[in-house]
């Protein structure tokens, strides 16, 4: 396996709570900073402080959640190729809940804004199951039942 795999890999696992945090902040800052800027409606500070203030401790906590699944997983040797896959679209959509109904908060356009949460909703299913599958097969090949029991002993 291509060493930057290994190293974004290790990167991940060790830092799963800033990167679920940042999962969730960097889409809402941009999408803040975008409605920001066709006019300002006090509704923005509190769509933006729900999104950030509880979304990003949960998607936290949900992202070192779903590679201690794998990992749990991993160390019973029961984990399947398809295990980083469905637990990565699940939490990555677990990580979108909230993020994505702050919009309603105050919106003049339902229609619209439905519209936009199936469409985060659906791209963070796809793109945690994206995540979560390259980080179980790189996982899967390099790292034995041993290490995942350590890991597991860690967090």
């Amino acid at each position: 396996m291509n060493q930057a795999f290994l190293n974004a890999y290790n990167f991940y696992v060790k830092r799963a709570e800033l990167i679920g945090a940042l999962f969730v902040a960097i889409p809402n800052i941009i999408w803040f900073l975008i409605t920001f800027s066709t006019g300002f409606r006090e509704v923005y500070i509190l769509r933006i402080a729900l999104a950030l203030i509880i979304g990003c401790p949960i998607s936290a906590k949900l992202n070192r959640y779903g590679i201690n699944l794998w990992m749990m997983r991993h160390s019973l040797n029961k984990s399947k190729s398809i295990d980083g896959f469905l637990i990565g679209s699940a939490i990555g959509f677990g990580m979108s809940i909230l993020p994505a109904l702050v919009n309603l908060i105050y919106s003049s356009g339902i229609e619209e804004t439905k519209t936009l949460i199936l469409i985060v909703w659906i791209s963070a299913t796809i793109l945690g199951a994206i995540i979560g599958g390259t980080l179980a097969l790189i996982a899967k090949s390099n790292l034995s039942q041993k290490e995942a029991i350590n890991y597991m002993k860690k967090y």
